[in-house]
């Protein structure tokens, strides 16, 4: 099934998306991050052919037992009345290596389990955008977010694409706001955290604003992001260059093409500035600190 190679795939997936109006047809497919699938031998075309096709095996197990599932609450008559809400975990994974990792005799083996398809298939995965699982660009922590609650949502409303965005926080906000359940300030004496995010419920009901007007972060082992409306500023952690920001229009520009922040300093800085605030108020440590104490560590 794959034998027709990333490149393919990737452009064929793209097209796709643009028809279902999953991406808006001005976003340019990013470009290609691996070589070229006709620069491989034949040997290594089916091996990879194969890593991809054991990869979309688990993606219809998974939708077989969804889909199992929802025949039960189905025939107990209680799936109108149970939300149910699906989502990845975060883009998809390039780990360890462009081709793959784990030897090929393996696959389709018990001992296969830890094997991966590596940054090429992953590259297709995440099309049209940029990086993979551990950045924060769009390709390592945009996810599909699909809600399903016939009872909750108006039938005019189902089945629609929100262009809203949220975050993983807003899903404990989202369930309070359906249970009609209240956040403690306080537990037992004990002060407690206050809750991050916000209900989403608004948007299944047919809201056209936006959820979150206050900005909204990212730190993942070093990569560092704010979101702020349409603006996203993204960084990719690397030790000789601390400053490497990049500034994105994602209304415009969700494939993170186009950097901004030579021509909106401004717009830059004051994200930045918001950015080291939160990190600095929540402590959250610099990678190239971790880095150090690690060191001490092994020495």
């Amino acid at each position: 099934k794959y034998m027709k190679g990333w490149q393919k795939l990737r452009e064929e997936r793209y097209a796709r998306m643009k028809k279902m109006g999953l991406v808006d047809a001005d976003w340019p497919l990013s470009a290609q991050d691996s070589r070229d699938w006709d620069s491989l031998s034949d040997a290594k075309k089916k091996e990879m052919d194969l890593r991809m096709a054991i990869y979309a095996a688990q993606v219809d197990r998974m939708d077989q037992n969804i889909g199992r599932l929802l025949d039960h609450l189905t025939s107990k008559k209680i799936l109108d009345n149970t939300v149910i809400i699906f989502l990845d975990d975060n883009g998809a994974c390039a780990e360890f290596d462009e081709l793959g990792s784990g030897p090929a005799a393996q696959l389709e083996t018990k001992q296969g389990y830890v094997l991966s398809y590596g940054r090429a298939w992953a590259n297709a995965s995440n099309t049209p955008y940029r990086k993979y699982k551990h950045w924060l660009h769009e390709g390592g922590i945009s996810t599909p977010f699909i809600v399903h609650w016939p009872q909750g949502i108006k039938q005019a409303d189902q089945g629609k694409i929100i262009k809203e965005y949220g975050f993983l926080p807003d899903i404990m906000a989202t369930c309070l706001d359906m249970a009609g359940a209240d956040y403690p300030q306080t537990y037992q004496g004990n002060t407690i955290t206050p809750l991050a995010g916000k209900s989403l419920v608004p948007l299944f009901k047919g809201q056209k604003a936006a959820v979150h007007t206050e900005p909204i972060f990212w730190e993942h082992e070093g990569n560092k992001a704010v979101r702020l409306g349409k603006y996203k500023l993204v960084q990719a952690w690397d030790k000789n260059d601390p400053d490497n920001w990049e500034l994105y229009d994602l209304e415009k520009d969700r494939s993170e093409m186009n950097n901004l922040v030579a021509k909106m300093p401004e717009k830059t800085n004051e994200m930045k500035t918001l950015w080291q605030q939160w990190a600095d108020s929540h402590e959250v440590e610099s990678w190239n600190k971790i880095v150090e104490i690690m060191d001490k560590k092994k020495h």
